[in-house]
């Protein structure tokens, strides 16, 4: 009886000590640093929940559109579930989903949250993405 009470103590504060470290070590690590994120980058992340799944047919073909249309804008596009990145998804203070972030120069240069038209999230990313850049050059 004795043994299996210490065994017990024992299992328990292994388990107790293996979940500290985990989380210790996960909130000392950047989350931006597993995707490439340096200057003169531009990366995109669709950040995704399965309730919402039907919302964001209008930013998968709002996205396909402008990468047809400005394949020098739009490189790739990362599409980060809430269970598969709830770090990011910290990171960037996601709250509404569907949420579009396109980050350039490590900052975020355009940020559409919830449902929106195609045309809508099209528009939005020629207005911050095309012209801003025509302005800037």
């Amino acid at each position: 009886m004795k043994k299996n009470i210490t065994l017990f103590l024992f299992s328990s504060i292994l388990l107790l000590i293996s979940c500290h470290s985990k989380e210790a070590v996960e909130s000392k690590v950047d989350p931006t640093m597993y995707y490439n994120l340096q200057s003169n980058n531009t990366i995109t992340f669709l950040f995704s929940n399965d309730e919402r799944i039907k919302e964001e047919s209008s930013y998968y073909d709002a996205l396909l559109e402008f990468k047809r249309q400005h394949p020098d804008h739009i490189q790739s596009i990362n599409f980060v579930t809430e269970h598969d990145d709830a770090e990011l998804a910290r990171h960037y203070e996601i709250k509404t989903y569907p949420t579009l972030l396109v980050i350039y120069d490590q900052n975020v240069k355009v940020r559409i949250e919830g449902y929106k038209e195609s045309f809508e999230i099209y528009n939005m990313l020629e207005g911050n993405l095309i012209y801003v850049d025509e302005e800037t050059s």
